[in-house]
């Protein structure tokens, strides 16, 4: 009986690439809703027993074929690049299939969703239960659409009037889409992507906004209520102008100052795509009265993004992991500190900081990590002595220097209270590393640094960092193509040596496997008889001994021999 009602509870929810950041955090939103009791269900059970909500909603959902390693625990079930057959056999599975094509979404993607419409409408006389169809998809649909009154300067659209949106000339897939998810009669909702610092342009555009989990809450009351309204926007309360958002953010996470950027830099900047500059364009004032009015919703941002600024910064950085990182290196003169320390900084994304710069204050609020980097004596001395003279003048590496910086460091290493006594004390207990090698890139004791510290959590590269990262996998890729070729080549050559030497050998065998017989018969039968022929031409040394041979031959072939 338990069963029954908890698989009556459950609603099959597939939503596509949930390696996608909206669509990712919408289905772990909707992984965590609790399923809504009957007053009969709730009279059945006990207080104790009530008190344990199942959920609403069994997740499933495609991620891409480079993330088919990577798992999600909210998801019940995921398919890795399936094909569409196999994709519609899930599809149908489901009570309710959401496609989101908010995310500035590729031509294969917005035809994939385009496809899934209408292969589920084709199957609509197989369903056995109903299903629910959700297209999540942009504001960018309403780009150019005009007020009714072009006198009017603060009017406010909303979903009523959605017949006369226009859509921005690079979202007419978008907006095609919708209408035809409209033409076989299921619901829309709406994302739009946020805006980012710098400010290109004036700032004076309204952003529609609408937080990731209320927009969850969004599809969870479309799936349970099933409103009439075909058409649905979902936005927050919030009227923020471009200009309001980037200023918040600036005041929140920078220098409280904006910087006004024209438009047509930004692509030469390179600090935005084309698509993603059309974005932060857009000028839109929405009201969402079907949310308001039929909805209910546990709102998190129901004000907007400049009313919740430092909320949506904690989350961002729970979300990316943006973890502060402090790393102090001790060690011997000559072992390597400086050279690992910048290294890790260039891994880690953080700030070099010299010993004489430090704050406490602000040190003593990052998660701390200490290494301390061994060698003998002698290694260090071998080192320094393979050094440049110019480099070891810079570093003060040497004769005169070096040795009485490694003594004192011994001497200081060795007292009742040195500085990795001050580390354990504050329970910061240090790691010791052994240098061993010579390598300039100190690759064994990065590895091991990295290890404990985990992989680095940093931003994207910049347009410019991946520019020249591209640059340098092209170039490896051609030095691995020649390089290959090469091989290749020397292989080639090798083999058709190898192959020309067996020929010569086999023709020279075969030569002489067709001339053994003659050989063994000229042996037996022509050469007695032609040395005593010679020796007789030598004794009686007749005046033409060519023709004295020729005698000798006719002779010979007389008696049978030629």
């Amino acid at each position: 009986m338990g069963d029954k009602k908890q698989q009556a509870r459950h609603k099959r929810v597939f939503i596509n690439d949930v390696d996608g950041y909206s669509s990712r955090h919408i289905a772990k939103f909707l992984s965590t809703c609790a399923a809504e009791e009957s007053s009969e269900e709730a009279e059945e059970e006990d207080s104790a027993a009530s008190s344990h909500r199942e959920p609403a909603f069994q997740m499933v959902g495609s991620v891409s074929a480079s993330n088919q390693d990577e798992t999600h625990s909210f998801l019940h079930e995921q398919y890795a690049a399936p094909t569409r057959d196999e994709l519609l056999e899930h599809l149908l599975e489901c009570d309710v299939v959401i496609y989101n094509i908010s995310e500035c979404a590729t031509k294969q993607q917005v035809e994939e969703a385009t496809w899934a419409i209408e292969a589920l409408h084709a199957e609509m006389e197989n369903f056995k239960s109903r299903k629910i169809f959700i297209l999540l998809s942009t504001v960018m649909s309403w780009a150019m659409t005009k007020p009714q009154n072009p006198e009017e300067t603060d009017v406010v659209l909303t979903e009523e009037e959605f017949r006369r949106r226009r859509p921005h000339p690079s979202f007419r897939n978008h907006h095609n889409l919708e209408k035809l998810v409209l033409k076989l009669g299921k619901g829309v909702s709406w994302l739009m992507q946020l805006p980012k610092v710098p400010l290109f342009g004036e700032g004076t555009n309204y952003i529609p906004t609408i937080h990731v989990y209320d927009l969850g809450g969004v599809l969870q009351n479309i799936i349970e209520v099933r409103p009439k309204s075909k058409y649905i926007v979902a936005v927050d309360d919030s009227k923020n102008t471009l200009g309001d958002i980037v200023k918040t953010i600036s005041d929140t996470l920078g220098p409280g100052k904006l910087n006004k950027v024209p438009e047509e830099e930004a692509i030469a900047m390179k600090a935005f795509k084309p698509e993603e500059l059309e974005y932060l364009c857009i000028n839109l004032r929405l009201d969402a009265f079907v949310i308001r009015d039929s909805f209910s919703l546990h709102w998190t941002s129901d004000t907007g993004m400049v009313a919740n600024m430092e909320s949506i910064v904690e989350e961002y950085k729970d979300t990316r992991q943006l973890i502060p990182i402090r790393i102090s290196l001790v060690g011997p003169p000559a072992v390597g500190k400086t050279t690992v320390a910048e290294k890790l900084c260039n891994v880690y994304q953080i700030h070099h900081i010299k010993v004489r710069e430090v704050m406490e204050d602000k040190i003593a609020q990052l998660v701390e990590h200490v290494f301390a980097l061994n060698a003998t004596d002698d290694f260090l001395t071998k080192r320094v002595q393979g050094l440049p003279q110019s480099v070891a003048e810079r570093m003060r590496y040497t004769q005169e220097e070096f040795v009485p910086r490694l003594t004192r460091y011994r001497q200081l290493s060795t007292a009742e209270e040195t500085l990795l006594d001050y580390f354990d004390e504050l329970e910061i207990h240090p790691e010791h590393i052994e240098v061993t090698t010579c390598d300039s890139e100190y690759k064994d004791v990065m590895k091991k640094i990295t290890e404990m510290v985990g992989s680095p959590k940093n931003y994207g590269l910049s347009p410019e960092e991946q520019e020249e990262e591209d640059r340098r996998k092209e170039e490896e890729r051609k030095q691995k193509a020649a390089a290959e070729a090469a091989e290749k080549k020397r292989r080639n050559e090798a083999a058709l040596a190898e192959m020309a030497a067996q020929y010569e050998e086999w023709e020279h065998e075969l030569l002489e496997a067709r001339a053994l017989p003659l050989r063994n018969y000229l042996m037996k039968y022509v050469m007695p008889s032609l040395n005593e022929a010679m020796l007789d031409c030598c004794k009686i040394k007749p005046e033409d001994p060519v023709d004295f041979l020729v005698f000798t031959r006719e002779t010979l072939c007389s008696r049978g021999f030629c």
